[in-house]
């Protein structure tokens, strides 16, 4: 999903959520490797809280880290290009979009592991706007 606006997001996200009949949001936090908060994962927290707030759907937030090096393991060894060298963008492009594919698949899959739930409120974030 190409994001536009929150609202926008959580639009979408609606039409998917009923048509799919999804009960929660589950979403990957991209910590950084020892465990802390990265910036992107503030802006992910504070995304999802008020995406979940207005689908009215608990948000479940599974850590994420290593979920791409796990995907690119389990598509196995990226093609080459024709001619033996580097792939083109093309190629480039849907080797990055199966990659974000599977990584989602696991991160949907982590979401039953107890282990790899993230309790937003453990967290020194306010996803209000402003880091504490």
């Amino acid at each position: 999903m190409r994001r536009a606006t929150t609202a926008a997001d959580s639009e979408r996200l609606r039409t998917i959520a009923v048509e799919g009949r999804v009960t929660d949001l589950v979403v990957g936090l991209p910590l950084h490797s020892d465990g802390r908060l990265s910036p992107q994962a503030t802006a992910t927290l504070r995304w999802a809280t008020e995406v979940g707030a207005s689908l009215q759907l608990p948000v479940i937030f599974v850590d994420e880290r290593y979920s791409s090096q796990r995907a690119e393991a389990s598509l196995g060894r990226a093609s080459r290009g024709r001619s033996g060298g580097a792939p083109g963008p093309a190629r480039r492009a849907a080797r990055r979009a199966a990659v974000d594919r599977e990584a989602a698949r696991l991160i949907l899959e982590d979401s039953r592991n107890p282990d790899l739930l993230i309790d937003p409120t453990t967290l020194a974030v306010d996803t209000r706007g402003s880091v504490r």
